[in-house]
């Protein structure tokens, strides 16, 4: 067994660089193209979307408001960036849903922001870089996302009650579903806060209302 490992060892660690290899040059390119995308964001001039906006980020005691615009690259919003947080909103959520649930959506998106959610999972994609030949990395990875977004769902929930964000969640996931679209574009998906995990929307609502997900 010993010479076996001892004449693998040149292939093992040539697999393990090349793994992370892989996975860090997909996180750079993820935070590339975020950065390229926040230059490109178009400004949101209804004044009461920013007026909500600017409300949400003082009740969630946010030190500076984050920046918040419209993005033909996304299907959701999501937030990018560490040091420059970004809030990037799809154009057809502004038309498809009240300033109430958009004010609930919003405080889920600064929730992240709040909890500083981009760091801890920029940090998780490195750890994952590092031992991606683990499968327990991966599941670990996989819960911390989840629980992530139940955080960030019960921060939203404290400023509007349940139904309301509920209702607001089944709202923006229709008209993602207009917009051929369920997730983050994916050159997004290594640096968005959420992880880039699929949102779990069924099991999300049934957590809110109180039920077990079937």
């Amino acid at each position: 067994w010993s010479s076996w490992l001892l004449a693998s060892s040149t292939y093992m660690i040539s697999f393990y660089i090349v793994g992370v290899a892989t996975i860090l040059v997909r996180l750079c390119r993820s935070v590339w193209i975020g950065a390229q995308i926040r230059w490109a964001v178009r400004a949101i001039e209804d004044s009461a979307i920013t007026q909500v906006f600017t409300e949400q980020a003082a009740w969630l005691g946010l030190q500076r408001v984050p920046v918040l615009g419209l993005s033909d690259q996304v299907s959701v919003p999501v937030v990018v960036g560490i040091l420059k947080p970004t809030i990037l909103l799809p154009p057809a959520i502004l038309c498809g849903l009240d300033p109430q649930q958009i004010a609930a959506i919003l405080s889920h998106e600064m929730a992240h922001i709040r909890r500083y959610d981009l760091l801890i999972n920029l940090m998780q994609r490195l750890v994952e870089a590092l031992l991606f030949f683990h499968p327990v990395t991966w599941w670990i990875s996989r819960r911390m996302s989840i629980e992530r977004e139940d955080c960030c769902d019960d921060m939203a929930v404290a400023g509007c009650g349940r139904l309301e964000f509920a209702g607001a969640l089944l709202r923006m996931a229709e008209l993602c579903a207009k917009n051929r679209g369920l997730s983050i574009g994916p050159q997004l998906e290594a640096m968005a806060a959420d992880g880039g995990s699929p949102s779990q929307l069924t099991r999300r609502v049934h957590r809110l209302l109180g039920e077990t997900s079937p």
